[in-house]
């Protein structure tokens, strides 16, 4: 409140080192504190920090990937949050970054896929996979219209 840009940039990070559950509400508040008190570059490691220290915390990786996105690493941000949606079977703001940032890296295949399967997801279907090329299908298929390919679709 008194604008000690200063004191905000180490107390912020020292909050979050102990407890993440505030980290949604914190980051906007770090981010000003860390710009305005010209230490910006460090929230990328403090990110990373985080990350690494918060596996199970999928709101780490899904900032990380944007902060890498308006820094033009696109593929360091899609890498982050591919490994991440891996590892975080059906977390939704993981999908929907990754799509989000296939469309900006003119990957519009693969976004559609994220989309589906999340779509599928929300409506508590599982749907079917292609194993050939990812397409999605609410239904079992035995042709996959986006490959050519028969047999390939896995429940």
């Amino acid at each position: 409140d008194r604008e000690d840009f200063e004191i905000s940039a180490q107390m912020w990070p020292t909050l979050l080192r102990k407890d993440i559950t505030f980290f949604e509400e914190v980051l906007p508040k770090l981010e000003k504190a860390l710009f305005e008190s010209g230490r910006f570059e460090r929230l990328e490691d403090l990110l990373e920090e985080l990350h690494e220290k918060h596996e199970k915390y999928a709101m780490v990786p899904v900032s990380l990937a944007a902060l890498y996105m308006k820094k033009g690493a696109v593929s360091k941000s899609i890498s982050i949050l591919e490994e991440e949606r891996k590892s975080s079977k059906g977390n939704r703001a993981v999908s929907i970054k990754l799509a989000s940032v296939y469309l900006a890296a003119g990957r519009e295949k693969e976004a559609r896929q994220v989309l589906e399967e999340v779509e599928l997801t929300a409506r508590g279907r599982s749907g079917s996979i292609c194993g050939v090329c990812g397409a999605v299908s609410p239904y079992p298929l035995n042709y996959c219209p986006s490959c050519s390919q028969f047999n390939t679709f896995k429940d």
